[in-house]
């Protein structure tokens, strides 16, 4: 039950994240943005981990060199599919909304399944209907503004389409995560992660953006909120709660930071959802729910 709070604490704090990242984005750039806030996550994460350095350190010296190695390679994979993942999911954040875009990145749950087909990983049932069910949901969640419920009314909006490519990344990264998390010290993983992405968040903001200082400034609070309480305070939560807490419930506890975003835009940024809006929302967090679902002779 602690665990299981401790995941619900977690994933108000992400959903909430959804409008801080939206309110950045009047001030500077996604790509700046995300150098900013995942650079203050890592060095957090990074002051975390010296609590647990004895759980790195090995007696054999090759040992040593193996997991450098693993590391490096798994940090800059990770690295990768967190900046392609956090870049169109920030870059979208400027035309769309946080409920929305927090619905639409929780989908990542129900695609995760289907791109462990590609490691040999079984699919069943119950991940097939949840992720149609996530599907018809986002249909419903970006169909055009009083448009009928037709096909040819389903006009999805530039911000939620790159949301939607960011989730992909966000599913592929969470299989990355799986591999090398058990095999590195997830704190150590998690810094190296971040600060190669914050790094090549940076190369993008100065080769496509332009910031200013007062701009900076004036998105500091959020940039603090995504970076430390976000990426560096919550991720370290998630770890201590992940130890004890059932796998399946934890992914869809998780799975509910699009409903504490929506809650969030509608707080701060008053943002409505439509009554078919609404029923896609529904949908999709049934769809992820139903994604978890395992009997005990499945594997």
């Amino acid at each position: 039950m602690k665990a299981n709070l401790l995941l619900l604490l977690i994933s108000a704090i992400w959903g909430f994240a959804f409008v801080f990242q939206r309110m950045g984005m009047d001030n500077i750039g996604p790509f700046f943005f995300n150098a900013t806030r995942f650079a203050l996550g890592g060095f957090c994460v990074w002051s975390f981990s010296q609590f647990q350095k004895k759980l790195v350190q090995t007696d054999n010296q090759q040992s040593e060199k193996y997991t450098a190695k693993l590391l490096w390679i798994g940090g800059i994979v990770g690295g990768l599919a967190l900046f392609s993942g956090s870049s169109f999911q920030q870059t979208g954040m400027v035309y769309t909304t946080p409920g929305k875009a927090g619905f639409i990145t929780s989908l990542y749950v129900a695609l995760v399944p289907f791109l462990g087909i590609f490691l040999g990983q079984k699919l069943t049932a119950w991940q097939i209907i949840g992720a149609a069910l996530a599907m018809v949901g986002m249909f419903l969640l970006t169909i055009k503004s009083g448009a009928d419920f037709t096909l040819q009314n389903f006009y999805p909006q530039w911000g939620d389409l790159l949301v939607l490519i960011g989730t992909l990344f966000w599913a592929i990264h969470v299989q990355i995560v799986d591999y090398y998390s058990k095999k590195i010290q997830p704190l150590v993983f998690a810094q190296f992660q971040s600060f190669v992405c914050s790094g090549l968040s940076l190369i993008a903001a100065l080769a496509f953006e332009k910031n200013t200082f007062f701009g900076f400034c004036s998105a500091l609070i959020p940039v603090m909120y995504c970076g430390i309480v976000s990426v560096g305070i919550a991720y370290t939560l998630q770890v201590v709660a992940q130890e004890k807490a059932n796998p399946t419930h934890a992914a869809i506890i998780m799975g509910l930071e699009g409903a504490f975003a929506a809650v969030g835009g509608a707080i701060f940024l008053s943002e409505k959802f439509t009554s078919i809006a609404i029923a896609g929302c529904i949908l999709m967090l049934i769809g992820t729910i139903v994604s978890q679902i395992k009997f005990k002779h499945e594997t």
